[in-house]
């Protein structure tokens, strides 16, 4: 999940969003289970591990500050689609 709409489309045409030839090469050779999405909803609702991947070239208030904000985030969605199946059941 990226709110970067070139990003996404770069991932799910499995053409690297950053120039690295390791991920480059893996990302053209390695057959891989992957989808890009600006929809976090969509992102998590299936999902059994986050990683939040933060700035290095921020300092490390910042990167508290936007760790903290995906986590509340993610529990939000987590909460809300527990919530719901939950009361699908019964």
């Amino acid at each position: 999940m990226d709110i970067i709409e070139d990003k996404v489309n770069k991932i799910n045409n499995r053409i690297s969003p950053i120039q690295d030839e390791y991920i480059e090469k893996y990302l053209k050779e390695k057959e891989l289970n992957l989808t890009a999405t600006l929809n976090a909803e969509d992102a998590y609702k299936d999902a059994v591990f986050v990683i939040i991947a933060a700035p290095t070239n921020y300092g490390l208030k910042n990167k508290l500050s936007i760790v903290t904000k995906w986590y509340a985030n993610c529990l939000d969605k987590a909460k809300k689609e527990y919530t719901r199946n939950f009361f699908r059941r019964g």
